[in-house]
């Protein structure tokens, strides 16, 4: 990030450029940067923006921040709650409310990417802002290209432009919201269209695509209880909702399955409830008690609790999976031994040789845990002495290691 050559997971000074290295403490923190991480002639001890715009991760040309409408960030100590903005020349990007009290903002943290150039619908990430411990939530702007009326927000920690909610919205844990000029409101966040911009209120994490969502055909929509009293016939004062048939019988597989018709309306959840859930299958032992199991196979087994309602999540979707799948892998291995004692044996040499080549080095991630936990340990030592920078690069460096050796060992498997 410093731009002196040296791996930012390896570099002791991140943000200040060292190409010495030197430590004279041996406290993995570099002499260059031991009173002032990132350079801006702050000491550490007053200085709670680490970094600056200059650190955030980003596709966007031109990126700014300020501070209560100030851009001067460097050589400025911060208190109390503040309003801080990123954006990209005259549009907005993200802004939210920040607690200096007890927290610091590392800049090197922050992801903010949008849509790649050339795409048909807007789009754009946040990482590295989690506000859900202050209580509070952050507004985000994406660009509208193709005049959709709906967003799909993905409100978790994204990574990568590439993880951005997709367009259709109807991946997992995806949410369409409608938009509107006057704000439209469904699962808790609010869509408002601005000019050529979509602003959307409400997210703690933040992915957030411009959607070619279009709400399933609809049946007709359910009378209002109470007898006419809820404004405007036809068209008006409904609100998402599912209607949801039983669940089946539960299959051999351990899966039952059920039929969610969409029911329009103006407002709430367009998030449709599970079709599918895990249960456990009950072998029919005899023609006589056959028809007692099929019985028993149309509802949740004994012991469990009733199946959900519509838009309710399973209670007991983990434990009929691996209460079923561990009865058909004992089931196989009872009526083949032989076929049991193979299995085994091949896991027993699988797990050798993996534990052989991590001991030889032949796993590099092996060692890069390693040194993050060594870093680790350097960080406790160091936050106990009252150094609660150093404790914090440190930390920082032994989270990039972990992360480094983690997505190794994923593309490894």
């Amino acid at each position: 990030a410093d731009g002196d050559g040296i791996l930012d997971e390896d570099d002791n000074c991140v943000y200040v450029e060292n190409a010495d290295q030197d430590d004279e403490d041996g406290d993995g923190v570099g002499d260059a940067c031991s009173s002032d991480y990132d350079g801006d002639d702050l000491d550490d001890g007053e200085d709670n923006v680490i970094g600056n715009v200059n650190h955030v991760t980003t596709n966007i040309p031109g990126l700014n921040f300020s501070i209560n409408g100030s851009s001067a960030v460097d050589n400025n100590a911060f208190s109390g709650v503040q309003n801080l903005n990123f954006t990209n020349g005259t549009d907005a990007l993200v802004s939210f409310s920040f607690d200096f009290t007890n927290k610091n903002l590392t800049m090197g943290n922050i992801t903010i990417q949008k849509q790649p150039s050339g795409s048909s619908t807007g789009g754009i990430t946040i990482g590295g802002i989690d506000l859900t411990s202050q209580g509070t939530t952050k507004s985000v702007y994406l660009d509208r290209l193709s005049n959709e009326d709906y967003v799909c927000i993905l409100d978790q920690e994204i990574a990568s432009i590439t993880e951005r909610p997709s367009s259709a919205c109807n991946g997992a844990g995806e949410i369409a919201v409608p938009c509107s000029t006057g704000g439209s409101s469904a699962s808790g966040y609010t869509c408002t269209i601005i000019g050529s911009q979509f602003k959307v209120d409400g997210l703690s994490h933040s992915g957030v695509s411009e959607s070619t969502f279009t709400p399933p055909a609809s049946s007709p929509a359910p009378a209002a209880s109470g007898g006419g009293g809820g404004g405007g016939g036809g068209g008006g004062g409904g609100v998402f909702s599912w209607q949801c048939g039983d669940w089946s019988a539960c299959s051999p597989a351990g899966v039952q399955s059920r039929t969610c018709t969409f029911v329009a309306g103006t407002s709430g959840s367009l998030t449709k409830p599970e079709e599918s859930q895990s249960c456990t299958y009950v072998q029919p032992t005899s023609s006589s008690g056959g028809q007692n199991n099929t019985q028993q196979n149309n509802q949740q087994p004994s012991g469990q609790p009733p199946a959900p309602g519509p838009g309710q999540p399973s209670g007991n979707a983990i434990t009929g999976f691996v209460t079923g799948t561990m009865g058909a892998i004992g089931g196989f291995f009872g009526a083949h031994l032989v076929w049991s004692w193979i299995l085994v044996v091949i896991a027993v040499a699988v797990l050798l040789a993996i534990y052989l080549i991590s001991r030889s080095g032949g796993l590099p991630m092996g060692n890069d845990f390693d040194r993050a936990a060594r870093l680790h340990r350097k960080a406790t030592i160091a936050h106990q002495k009252g150094k609660y920078q150093k404790a914090e690069a440190l930390q920082k460096r032994a989270q990039i290691l972990r992360e480094n050796a983690e997505r190794r060992l994923y593309r490894n498997s």
